[in-house]
C-alpha cells in the first residue's frame, strides 16, 4: 500500500465526489461503497475497498488514507485529521478538492509550456540520428582522401562512424535509457540533497527561477489556507505547507519560521528576510493580517494573485524558449553545413 500510486485526476475525482456525497448526509462507509461501484481505475477501486474496510473496523478516514502515502499527501491527511476532530469534514473535503483543482491547473500549464520545446528537441534528435545513419555516410565517404579535413568534418565523421557500429548503437541506447530511467527515478524518489542542488541551479535563472518560485508559492499558500481553515495550529501549518510547496529551500527555511513564531516574533517580518523565497507580496500581507489576528486572508489573496502571475510567467517562459530553440537549431544546421561544405570549398580552390 505504501508503494501504490494513482493519477492526480482520480484523486481529485475521489475527493470531489466524496465531498458531495458526504455533504448530502450519506455516511462515509456508504459513500465509499457508491464510489467503489463507479470506480474506473483498478488502483482506485483497491484503495476505496481498503479505506471502506478500515472504516468498518473502527479506523478514522485520515488513518485509512495515511496508509497510502504516495496517493494522499501528508497535507491531505493532516487536514482530514484536524477536520475529524473539529467536525468540519465536509468543508475540508471541499477545500481539498479546490486545492487539487488549482494544483492540477498549474501542472497542466507547466506541461503546456514545455510540450513544444520537448517536441522540437525530440524531433531534432531523431532527424539528426537518421541523417547521420543513412545520408551523411555516403557524402562523407566522398570527402576522404582530400587532404587534411577541417575539425567539424572530422568530428562529424567520428560521430557517424561511432553510431554505425554495434557498440556505438548500444552505447547510445544505454545512455538514452539510463537518462530516462534516472529521470523517472529522480521524479518518483528524489533525494533531498539532489532536489536542493537542482533548485539552487534553477532559481537564479532569469525566467525559469521566478516561474518556479511562484509555482511553489501557489501550492504553499493554497495548503496554508486549507490548513488554517480546517483549524490546524500555526506551527504545524508552517511545516505542512512548506512540505506541500515542493520547494526544498522553503522546506529548509521552515525551521527558521517556526523558531520566529515560538519566540513571538512577527511571521511577516521573518518571511520578509527571505523575499527570494516568499516574494514581496506574501510577507507584506501576512504582516498586515497578523494585526487583525487572521492569517487565512493573506494566504488566500496571495494565492489568487500568484495563480494569475504563474499563467503570465509560463507564457513568458514559452516565448523565451522559442529563440533558444531556434538558435540551437541554427547552430546544428550550421555545423552540418560546415562539415560538408568546407572540404568541398577547399577542393574547389585547388582546381
Amino acid at each position: 500500500m505504501a508503494r501504490a500510486r494513482l493519477p492526480s485526476q482520480h484523486i481529485l475525482q475521489f475527493t470531489r465526489h466524496l465531498a458531495v456525497l458526504f455533504g448530502s448526509g450519506v455516511s462515509l462507509v456508504r459513500c465509499l461503497e457508491v464510489l467503489l461501484e463507479q470506480a474506473d481505475h483498478p488502483v482506485l477501486a483497491e484503495v476505496l475497498w481498503s479505506i471502506s474496510r478500515d472504516l468498518q473496523s473502527g479506523r478514522s478516514l485520515s488513518a485509512a488514507c495515511n496508509r497510502f502515502p504516495r496517493i494522499f499527501e501528508s497535507t491531505f491527511v493532516s487536514v482530514l485529521k484536524v477536520s475529524e476532530m473539529t467536525g468540519q469534514l465536509h468543508a475540508s473535503l471541499t477545500q481539498l478538492a479546490e486545492w487539487q483543482e488549482r494544483d492540477g491547473r498549474q501542472q497542466s500549464q507547466l506541461r503546456a509550456a514545455l510540450m513544444y520545446p520537448a517536441f522540437v528537441l525530440t524531433l531534432t534528435l531523431v532527424m539528426s540520428i537518421w541523417l547521420c545513419y543513412s545520408i551523411l555516410p555516403g557524402i562523407l565517404a566522398g570527402l576522404v582522401g582530400n587532404g587534411q579535413l577541417p575539425l567539424p568534418t572530422r568530428l562529424l565523421m567520428a560521430f557517424v562512424g561511432a553510431i554505425r557500429q554495434p557498440l556505438g548503437v548500444f552505447a547510445m541506447v544505454a545512455v538514452i535509457a539510463g537518462g530516462l530511467g534516472g529521470g523517472i527515478h529522480f521524479w518518483r524518489n528524489p533525494s533531498e540533497a539532489m532536489r536542493r542542488r537542482i533548485w539552487g541551479w534553477l532559481l537564479p535563472l532569469p525566467v525559469v527561477g521566478p516561474a518556479l518560485r511562484d509555482c511553489s508559492l501557489v501550492r504553499y499558500c493554497a495548503a496554508a489556507q486549507v490548513l488554517l481553515r480546517g483549524g490546524t495550529d500555526l506551527l504545524k501549518m508552517l511545516h505542512l505547507s512548506a512540505q506541500a510547496s515542493g520547494n526544498p529551500w522553503i522546506f529548509a527555511d521552515e525551521r527558521r519560521l517556526r523558531k520566529a513564531v515560538e519566540e513571538a516574533e512577527s511571521l511577516g517580518w521573518a518571511m520578509g528576510e527571505r523575499r527570494d523565497l516568499y516574494g514581496p507580496i506574501l510577507p507584506s500581507l501576512v504582516g498586515g493580517c497578523e494585526e487583525i489576528g487572521s492569517l487565512e486572508p493573506a494566504f488566500y489573496r496571495t494565492g489568487q494573485f500568484l495563480e494569475d502571475e504563474v499563467v503570465y510567467r509560463f507564457q513568458v517562459l514559452q516565448q523565451a524558449l522559442e529563440p533558444v530553440l531556434l538558435l540551437f537549431l541554427a547552430c546544428l544546421v550550421l555545423f552540418f553545413l560546415l562539415s560538408v561544405m568546407l572540404p568541398l570549398y577547399s577542393q574547389l580552390q585547388t582546381l
